[in-house]
């Protein structure tokens, strides 16, 4: 498991003025989800099928895997591989973002 935080894009095509957070680049098939998790719920401890990229949007989560953890507030994300075990923990109500795909750029 790595820990990452989205750099920061500035847009000013098109007369825009405005900054992205670049999540994902795939060249296959994805899924993306969002997922609310109230305080004290869970992702279950599993090994993910797939690369999978978890972004915390809000509120403040613990993530484990078998050789760290860690915890996430806004803005930062953690990425698994496929086959690694994980679990994650809504340490207060938090809203995910997570992207699953065989492989990122």
């Amino acid at each position: 498991m790595r820990k990452f935080r989205p750099d920061e894009k500035e847009i000013t095509a098109y007369d825009s003025v405005f900054t992205a957070l670049p999540i994902a680049n795939v060249r296959d098939q994805c899924q993306v989800l969002l997922a609310r998790l109230t305080e004290g719920n869970k992702i279950g401890w599993h090994q993910a099928a797939v690369s999978q990229r978890l972004i915390c949007l809000s509120g403040k989560v613990s993530v484990r895997g078998i050789d760290n953890h860690f915890t996430l507030e806004a803005g930062e994300g953690v990425e698994w591989l496929e086959k690694e075990w994980h679990e994650t923990v809504a340490i207060r109500g938090a809203l995910l973002l997570i992207v699953e795909a065989h492989s990122f750029e």
